[in-house]
């Protein structure tokens, strides 16, 4: 959200050099954090374009993905030693407090026991539900969220209020959703086109628009497609 709000402010500072006028800027925090995120929210025909990714669940064993009893998954985030401290003693587990495993919490743990501790954890965490799970984190100050899939998340009655999901028609996957714009300058709200292009799809447009010689755009042709 702050960048983008530096980057909004930046435009609409702009604007009014040229124009004259002040401009009202809008980021909410839920553009924001779709922003963030586009990469792995983008869809075509209901497949879902997801980034590659060293672990599906999250690299630290205190900072990932789990799932409760019903296989419902939330996201645990002991982002510092307080937190740790607050989870240990919430889950009775004093021992973690001096195990030479969690030295470093929260990100660097040693890997040799990254994916031992995150079993330890996984299995505690398989005798309740999602649900209660997280009524009782959060009522240890805990910081956890519930992690639904992302088709949820972009059927959002918010994310349609907010014009963050748009339906685009792309040449190559077909019908699909994309990001909207996630800031709002009033005087100047934006315009989106269509899907992203293709390599080169408008190279020779914008040749042409800054004035390149024939020849030239010749020989960058063949630099501009698709191999």
């Amino acid at each position: 959200a702050a960048l983008l709000s530096a980057y909004s402010v930046t435009m609409a500072l702009y604007a009014r050099e040229i124009n004259g006028k002040g401009q009202h800027v809008q980021v909410p925090l839920l553009n924001a954090i779709y922003a963030a995120y586009s990469s792995g929210a983008v869809f075509f025909e209901d497949k879902v374009m997801l980034p590659p990714a060293h672990s599906p669940q999250g690299r630290s064993p205190v900072y990932r993905f789990y799932h409760g009893s019903d296989n419902k998954w939330f996201f645990l985030a002991l982002g510092n030693p307080t937190f740790f401290t607050k989870f240990a003693v919430a889950m009775d587990q004093y021992d973690w407090l001096t195990d030479e495993r969690f030295e470093g919490i929260p990100f660097m743990i040693m890997p040799p026991f990254h994916e031992e501790i995150a079993h330890e954890f996984q299995a505690i965490f398989s005798t309740k539900t999602r649900d209660d799970w997280l009524k009782f984190l959060h009522a240890e100050d805990i910081p956890c969220a519930p992690a639904d899939p992302v088709t949820t998340y972009i059927n959002d009655p918010q994310i349609a209020a907010n014009n963050m999901a748009l339906d685009v028609e792309d040449a190559e996957w077909g019908k699909g959703r994309q990001m909207g714009i996630p800031v709002t300058v009033i005087n100047h709200p934006g315009l989106h086109k269509g899907p992203s292009p293709q390599l080169g799809e408008h190279a020779q447009e914008i040749l042409q628009t800054i004035g390149t010689p024939p020849a030239v755009m010749e020989r960058i042709r063949g630099y501009s497609k698709p191999v």
